[in-house]
């Protein structure tokens, strides 16, 4: 299960890493457009636990099995097909 991800930083202008903790403590309207995973820099969703309450991890939007935060990884690390590489407009 993926609890950390990357966001792209305005301030920064650069991918920062982000905790799904961290992510939950800023309102939903201050979310970054685009959140990554930090291996092999494919798109990722937020899961919020099963009430729906708090955010509980983070899954590949689609699904790479060169990375190693998946399930059925295939054990040959390798960035994604389509990797987010620049920031979300």
């Amino acid at each position: 299960m993926m609890t950390e991800c990357e966001m792209y930083s305005q301030h920064r202008r650069s991918w920062v890493r982000v905790t799904a903790r961290e992510l939950d403590t800023v309102p939903h309207k201050f979310w970054p457009a685009g959140l990554r995973c930090g291996e092999c820099h494919g798109e990722v969703n937020v899961h919020h636990h099963e009430n729906g309450s708090r955010l509980h991890h983070f899954e590949h939007r689609h699904r790479n099995l060169g990375c190693s935060q998946v399930k059925g990884f295939d054990g040959v690390r390798r960035q994604h097909p389509r990797p987010l590489e620049l920031a979300p407009s």
